[in-house]
């Protein structure tokens, strides 16, 4: 899935479109090439995982703030993509 088509109707602001193998809010279900979702809940903050995702292989992470990721794309809400 192209990123483009998976972030349609927000605020995300990118350069570069390109294709994903799968999204996931679990830090744990990374595979190279997929698209991390960085998700505050009430017991743990999906934003203390990008980096172990980032390493893993995702191709890239989406957030609601700058966490100095190559591959970030932060948007106001990353609970709209769900």
């Amino acid at each position: 899935m192209k990123l483009s088509k998976l972030l349609k109707g927000t605020n995300a602001q990118f350069n570069n479109d390109i294709e994903v193998c799968g999204i996931t809010s679990d830090s744990r279900k990374v595979i190279s090439g997929s698209c991390f979702v960085c998700i505050k809940g009430p017991l743990s903050d999906g934003h203390d995982y990008a980096q172990s995702a980032a390493q893993k292989g995702a191709a890239v992470v989406i957030t609601e703030r700058d966490l100095k990721l190559n591959n970030q794309i932060i948007v106001n809400d990353t609970k709209e993509l769900f």
